[in-house]
């Protein structure tokens, strides 16, 4: 008698509950939990210009934020923009990690920052409205940081972020409007999503715009310098 027959014979409750590999765990085994959702691999890096770092660092935040709202009953339409989001974040990656091209990084860094900005954008068109509240004031500071105080999408969003309790108390809505409950302000941001996110893009864009200015600006009083001396 072999030593498994034998262990059989003295234990047979112990045979009808091993599991067979052939037909899986033995009925009635607890049910492993799902594993956890992944927010992607590891950062990257280490790199050696500060732009590059950064872009990794911001990349992974997205990354995890997107996997985030995505475990928390992502509609169709949302997975599609998710995915979108993904290929942005995926580009800004591999803009951070790519050598530099002849003597400049500037068209990297303009890769790197447009695709981390619309990623950023997309997350405000399906995150849930409590994040988009808490993003209010950051969407809020960019707009009047880079916008002027007469562009329509800034003053919108100045007018929305009263509503919710958010900006200067000392410049009331015309309609005497207020919210005076934290349902009221999810309910509000929810409204006005596509108002937000579309205020986010325009101030992300100036900026972009305005580095690019500063860029040339450099690159132009350097040339001029390193002219002067040649001549000397």
């Amino acid at each position: 008698m072999s030593t498994d027959e034998a262990t059989a014979s003295r234990h047979p409750d112990r045979e009808r509950t091993r599991p067979d590999a052939r037909r899986g765990p033995a009925v009635g085994a607890a049910a492993h939990p799902p594993e956890p959702r992944s927010a992607g691999g590891p950062v990257g890096g280490p790199v050696k210009s500060a732009w590059r770092e950064g872009t990794l660092t911001r990349a992974q935040e997205l990354e995890s934020l997107s996997a985030w709202i995505q475990g928390h009953a992502p509609t169709d339409d949302s997975a599609i923009l998710l995915e979108a989001v993904g290929l942005h974040v995926r580009a800004a990656r591999e803009a951070a990690l790519t050598p530099r091209r002849w003597f400049s990084d500037e068209p990297l860094l303009e890769r790197a920052m447009s695709n981390l900005d619309a990623a950023e954008a997309l997350l405000l068109d399906v995150a849930s409205p409590e994040y988009l509240l808490g993003r209010l004031p950051g969407v809020l500071n960019d707009a009047t940081r880079h916008l002027p105080a007469t562009d329509a999408r800034r003053r919108e969003l100045e007018r929305i972020a009263r509503r919710v309790g958010i900006g200067d108390p000392a410049t009331p809505l015309v309609d005497g409007a207020s919210t005076q409950t934290p349902e009221d302000a999810l309910a509000i941001v929810s409204r006005e999503r596509l108002t937000i996110a579309t205020a986010s893009r325009a101030a992300n864009s100036t900026r972009l715009v305005d580095q690019q200015g500063h860029s040339v600006l450099n690159s132009v009083r350097a040339g001029s310098r390193t002219a002067t001396r040649t001549s000397e």
